[in-house]
């Protein structure tokens, strides 16, 4: 496979996530992408694959005025989701620390043609916060 193919982001926070396809978000992972390196990495990959400007939607807490931007993605149908101390796809969500592998590919069907990218592989090094457990500490 062509390494340009293929991006890896080693602990990038997720801001959201959800694994089933069918729900009315889809599947898909929202990431963290404040740090500007990161950024920067992830526009060099859309470049490098011919796929559309990613689109960076700025968030801003109104509670703290804190600001970050997110980048969502979608997830391949056949996304393999594993983790330290055997975390699975529950452990995903606000504030879950991961590595991501997320591939281009070309495709070429009756209705369109181009180059498009999902999540293949999802690694879990922390779990999702607990917001309950969050709203206790504060």
């Amino acid at each position: 496979m062509d390494d340009t193919k293929i991006l890896t982001l080693k602990h990038v926070e997720l801001i959201f996530a959800e694994t089933n396809a069918d729900s009315k978000y889809g599947a898909s992972i929202t990431i963290d992408a404040t740090d500007p390196e990161l950024r920067d990495t992830i526009i060099k990959y859309h470049k490098a694959n011919n796929l559309p400007e990613p689109k960076f939607k700025e968030y801003v807490n109104e509670r703290t005025n804190e600001t970050t931007m997110q980048y969502n993605v979608k997830l391949a149908k056949f996304v393999d989701i594993k983790g330290k101390e055997n975390y699975g796809p529950s452990e995903l969500g606000r504030g879950a620390v991961v590595n991501v592998v997320i591939n281009a590919y070309d495709y070429d069907n009756n209705f369109n043609k181009g180059t498009s990218k999902s999540v293949t592989a999802i690694f879990i090094i922390e779990p999702k916060k607990n917001n309950a457990m969050d709203l206790i500490a504060e």
